[in-house]
């Protein structure tokens, strides 16, 4: 089993054995809870995702040093620490590579929160929240430089009918107030559109902008 030989080979590597370490019974594939102390940082067991009942308990001297040990590896999804300082809880938090932080508690989640790694083996992105809608959304700019006069409103209001049919990107056109001043050489009026998923959710008219 790849948990007992994770066992092993802590063991080898010099950690002591604390609790545990052994198959239960004959059928299926159980492990005992184990605990293996003594463990250095480099070693397989402090450095591998072990999927099974084991924990690798590690010194530390100072706060530097557990945060040296706790973004020691590829992995960063989540990491847990306790503390009654709540300076050290808000310094060492921001410290630590990770993409989700618990401080006091474990476990803790909620559909509404992003969760993914700080990438390496953890992966990029993120599921859940608002940000997991980026991997669904396509996001579209168009810059249009038109002259300057009267015809210019007119021009942007046209070509943001013929683009998106959004009232509100109308309405926010017809807000922008007098924009027939005409350009000089540094500077242009410019339209930026913005869709997502095909439907417009934010148009603006810049300008004039100074380049």
């Amino acid at each position: 089993m790849l948990t007992l030989g994770y066992i092993g080979i802590g063991l080898n590597e010099g950690a002591k054995l604390v609790l545990g370490g052994s198959r239960i019974g004959n059928r299926g594939y159980f492990v005992q809870p184990t605990v293996l102390s003594g463990v250095d940082g480099g070693t397989r067991v402090a450095q591998k995702e072990i999927f099974g009942p084991v924990v690798s308990v590690m010194r530390f001297g100072d706060e530097a040093e557990a945060l040296r040990l706790a973004n020691g590896t590829v992995y960063s999804l989540a990491s847990v620490f306790w503390t009654s300082n709540v300076d050290r809880a808000h310094r060492a938090a921001n410290q630590i590579s990770a993409g989700t932080v618990w401080v006091n508690t474990y476990r803790s989640t909620d559909a509404r929160l992003p969760w993914g790694g700080m990438g390496s083996e953890s992966g990029i992105g993120r599921d859940l929240g608002r940000s997991a809608l980026e991997a669904y959304t396509e996001t579209k700019t168009i810059w249009l430089q038109l002259g300057g006069g009267s015809a210019y409103k007119a021009a942007a209001l046209r070509w943001a009918r013929r683009i998106s049919g959004s009232v509100g990107c109308l309405r926010r056109l017809a807000a922008l107030g007098d924009l027939t001043g005409p350009p000089n050489a540094a500077q242009e009026h410019r339209f930026y559109l913005t869709q997502r998923s095909r439907t417009p959710l934010a148009t603006q008219v810049l300008g004039p902008s100074t380049h």
